[in-house]
């Protein structure tokens, strides 16, 4: 069954929802705040349907720092909600819901309710953005980054660790987690300081029990993939190879990288793929 997203508090809802659902939220939950569905959006015929995380395990905050699922400009908000938050960011020419969306899931839990996809999104082949920064469409995803690393600087250095770990967990049980989760994030925006700064922080814990399923999902998923594919910054793997000398955390830090290779080398094999492995494990070790 597909399901709906709500957060308790001043209701915000993705657009392009049906009346009947509308009126059933509206009744049924007249103080939330976000409506979502499990089955995301649609993207047509090209890039087919987006679908958005699994929340249950990690909360709502974390996979929004991750990737902005919600879709740009796509919400309908209560203004007693944007007083409660304040107003968007002027600064940001792009990426202000991204932002807004972030402080969102900051203040406000949810409840999910049945319903399908929210939205359809169409992507224009032409000239983007305002008079003040136009670009063209295949350089979107540039732009969005740019803008982007404006403010996850300032979350950076504004949002506590604890913030970066489910709810349940504490984090002096799981700051090791937590610092995973940051760099994997960081790394996502391209923040290369960000990422060394957490490298080093990682390398100071003591924890030396064995990589929780999780912390290997962030590694494969949220941390190796994109530093690899969006960074692609061969420094990173040589200070991992440094502090690895030092530290027993970036000893495991580093085999579970080296396990993920390898993974890749089942998935996909070809010469590309051999070659960026290779220099990767390279630095990882020598």
């Amino acid at each position: 069954m597909m399901t709906m997203w709500l957060c308790q508090m001043p209701l915000i809802v993705l657009w392009n929802l049906s009346r009947n659902i509308q009126s059933m939220v509206l009744a049924t939950a007249p103080t939330s705040t976000l409506l979502r569905s499990r089955k995301g959006i649609g993207w047509g015929l090209f890039f087919g349907e987006l679908k958005t995380p699994d929340f249950e395990e990690r909360g709502f905050l974390i996979p929004l720092l991750e990737s902005n699922f919600l879709g740009g400009a796509a919400l309908f908000v209560r203004t007693s909600c944007y007083k409660q938050l304040g107003h968007f960011d002027p600064k940001l020419l792009r990426s202000q819901d991204y932002e807004m969306a972030i402080r969102i899931a900051r203040r406000f839990k949810g409840i999910e309710v049945a319903g399908g996809p929210t939205f359809h999104y169409r992507q224009h082949a032409g000239i983007r953005g305002g008079r003040q920064d136009q670009f063209v469409e295949s350089d979107r995803f540039k732009k969005w980054l740019e803008y982007d690393q404006v403010f996850f600087r300032k979350l950076y250095l504004e949002l506590p660790l604890t913030e970066y770990l489910p709810a349940e967990k504490s984090l002096e049980e799981h700051t090791r987690q937590a610092l995973l989760q940051r760099m994997g994030i960081m790394a996502s925006k391209n923040l290369v300081e960000e990422v060394m700064s957490d490298l080093h922080d990682l390398s100071r814990v003591t924890d030396r029990t064995s990589l929780s399923r999780r912390e290997k999902i962030i590694i494969r998923d949220t941390f190796y993939y994109r530093l690899v594919c969006i960074i692609g910054y061969l420094g990173f793997f040589d200070e991992i190879c440094r502090l690895s000398a030092s530290s027993e955390v970036i000893r495991l830090l580093r085999k579970q990288i080296l396990l993920e290779i390898l993974a890749r080398f089942k998935r996909e094999f070809n010469l590309s793929l051999i070659k960026n492995s290779l220099r990767h494990i390279y630095h990882l070790y020598f």
